[in-house]
């Protein structure tokens, strides 16, 4: 797999006291490297400027029918968190995600957090999503979207804007665009000279806390003819909660049925997910 260079993580991290991410930037040391408004990379302003770093940003992916055609896949993926390391497969499809994880002796558990479907399942049980988990994933659930590119050109999607900012003298691209069905804004970054998506930023709550939701892509790889970003760190309020890395990817047709909650039969009475 061949790699590009990428924006190194402690650069993407000053973007947070640059104003990028609409993060509040008290506590931001005056040591912080020198942040100045820059004519995006693109012409002319508004809606139009906000599309054509987003086509431009297609193109440096691989092309726009080459993501579309690799928009469901499997993969396998490390997650590092609360202090353990451990391996989960996720099947995405647009706006949906399944990760499970072995629990040993045959039980397996899964998530599922998407649009319209939501829900848990450890071994047996499957339990639906309260409104409050489908709210603290709904900023994940569009990042998921977003971070695959093509779908910021479909018409779930109104681009805004876009304003161009330089950091040390790296430049980026930070489009504000609108997932309508959810109504809810996401702040993307694009890197200025590669056009590779560095970061996603999406306001929202978690744990009943209001704060902005960030996503920081790194490692970019060819999967499946396109670029991928094989590292995303999650953050919440700039607190990493979740580091993901991508050990293997598959692009092929992931059925639906997969992201359906098992149904309970009698009062209960619990059914496993079907093989």
């Amino acid at each position: 797999m061949r790699r590009r260079a990428s924006t190194s993580p402690a650069l993407l991290g000053l973007l947070v006291c640059a104003g990028l991410t609409g993060l509040p930037l008290a506590g931001c040391s005056s040591d912080q490297p020198s942040t100045v408004a820059v004519a995006p990379s693109v012409e002319g302003a508004g809606a139009d400027a906000a599309r054509a770093v987003i086509e431009t940003a297609a193109e440096a992916h691989g092309g726009l029918a080459a993501l579309r055609a690799a928009a469901e896949w499997v993969a396998e993926v490390r997650r590092h968190q609360r202090g353990e390391s451990y391996v989960v497969t996720s099947h995405y499809r647009p706006g949906m995600v399944r990760m499970e994880q072995d629990l040993g002796d045959g039980a397996r558990s899964a998530d599922v957090i998407g649009h319209p479907h939501c829900w848990g399942m450890d071994g047996p049980v499957s339990i639906p999503c309260s409104d409050e988990t489908r709210e603290n994933d709904r900023p994940r659930v569009i990042m998921e979207m977003a971070v695959q590119i093509w779908p910021l050109l479909e018409d779930d999607w109104e681009l805004l804007d876009v304003v161009g900012r330089a950091v040390d003298g790296e430049s980026y691209d930070v489009v504000t665009a609108r997932y309508l069905p959810r109504d809810s804004v996401a702040r993307l970054t694009f890197d200025g000279e590669t056009h590779l998506l560095r970061r996603i930023a999406v306001d929202g709550v978690k744990h009943g806390v209001s704060g902005t939701h960030i996503h920081d892509f790194s490692d970019y790889r060819d999967f499946c003819g396109v670029q991928m970003p094989a590292r995303n760190e999650k953050s919440f309020e700039g607190e990493t909660w979740v580091a993901e890395d991508v050990l293997e990817l598959d692009c092929r047709p992931v059925d639906q049925s997969l992201f359906l909650r098992p149904p309970q039969v009698e009062e209960g009475t619990l059914v496993a997910t079907p093989e």
